[in-house]
């Protein structure tokens, strides 16, 4: 031990991490909800270490098993507090970010954001955690690109614009193209989409990932795994707590993605075209669109729609808006696949 060390007292590793804050400079004091979950996660951490043995009185001596506790104890309760100053500090040397990470598009029924009410249009920061219960449902994007819908029951805290933790529930992601890939963490595995539509679920240490289109992956540890959705036919696979895999087949126009009707902004007829509503309406039903020709195409670019279609899924709203136009869907290829064309 040198002279400071002797000076400042504690351990070589206690002035590590002293000269770490140092160097980190005057810091602002974290926000106080974020604070808050980071002190009850301590605190919690804490509770849960093994339960105190009777209390010693004056006169009775301390055994060495009650002396092992203590000193346990006491261990674990500075690894709890230094991890709160580790994780403080590293908020505040971090910052806020420069503009808010995605927004709140849509909500229904009950849910909090950072633990109390929100409401539509509110920012999303690091840190921004949502929780819908039993009613609830709630939309978000990140960076204008990303969609990301929380169903009932779901608990979510958003890290970055590519990272996102999954605390429970089940979430349905939307990254078209490969450069809004996000990552979602949760206690089995990571999961990671190169653009694509997909579900992550976690229940009970279960988790669950379904792909309707595009490619995800999944980090086990060491491993992982590639799961694909081609010509309407994708995939869904269970991994529970011991990492057994089960993988069934699921198609895009499956029962299982209609939950996510319920978690969706509504589609505006007069502010679309007839084109950009059969855009819509085929990606939001798993639907793969073409038209008979590029005479067809064109015409629905010049279509303006009016009126609304609230209440109604995409499917049924593909078959009463084109009820009113003098246009038609014909059966394509294969069975997620529908044709546009004129009405004869």
């Amino acid at each position: 031990m040198n002279d400071n060390d002797s000076k400042q007292g504690g351990s070589p590793g206690d002035n590590d991490v002293r000269q770490l804050l140092n160097l980190a400079g005057p810091r602002e004091e974290p926000p106080s909800d974020m604070r808050a979950r980071v002190y009850a996660a301590a605190h919690e951490a804490w509770q849960e270490a093994p339960c105190a043995e009777p209390e010693t009185s004056a006169s009775e001596p301390i055994t060495e098993s009650k002396f092992r506790f203590t000193a346990f104890r006491a261990a674990a309760a500075g690894f709890a507090m230094l991890g709160i100053a580790l994780f403080s500090s590293w908020l505040n040397v971090s910052g806020a970010p420069d503009k808010p990470l995605g927004e709140l598009v849509f909500a229904s029924g009950e849910y909090t954001f950072l633990g109390k009410p929100g409401q539509e249009g509110s920012q999303l920061n690091s840190g921004s955690m949502l929780e819908t219960h039993e009613n609830g449902h709630v939309m978000i994007t990140i960076d204008d690109t990303t969609h990301i819908r929380l169903d009932t029951k779901t608990r979510v805290t958003l890290q970055s614009s590519n990272e996102l933790w999954l605390h429970n529930g089940r979430i349905y992601i939307d990254a078209p193209g490969t450069e809004s890939q996000i990552n979602v963490i949760t206690p089995v595995g990571v999961v990671s989409d190169i653009g694509t539509q997909f579900t992550v679920a976690l229940n009970d240490q279960t988790l669950a990932v379904a792909v309707r289109e595009g490619e995800v992956h999944i980090a086990l540890g060491s491993t992982t795994i590639a799961m694909k959705a081609e010509a309407g036919q994708g995939e869904k696979l269970y991994i529970d707590s011991q990492k057994n895999i089960e993988r069934v087949v699921l198609s895009s126009t499956d029962e299982e993605w209609s939950w996510i009707y319920q978690a969706a902004v509504e589609f505006k007829l007069d502010q679309h075209s007839l084109y950009e509503f059969l855009i819509w309406a085929s990606r939001e039903s798993g639907l793969t669109l073409d038209f008979k020709s590029e005479a067809v195409r064109l015409s629905a670019q010049q279509i303006s729609l009016h009126g609304d279609i609230q209440g109604m899924n995409p499917v049924e709203a593909l078959k009463a808006v084109l009820a009113t136009t003098n246009f038609q869907t014909l059966s394509g290829s294969q069975a997620h696949h529908i044709v546009i064309d004129y009405r004869r």
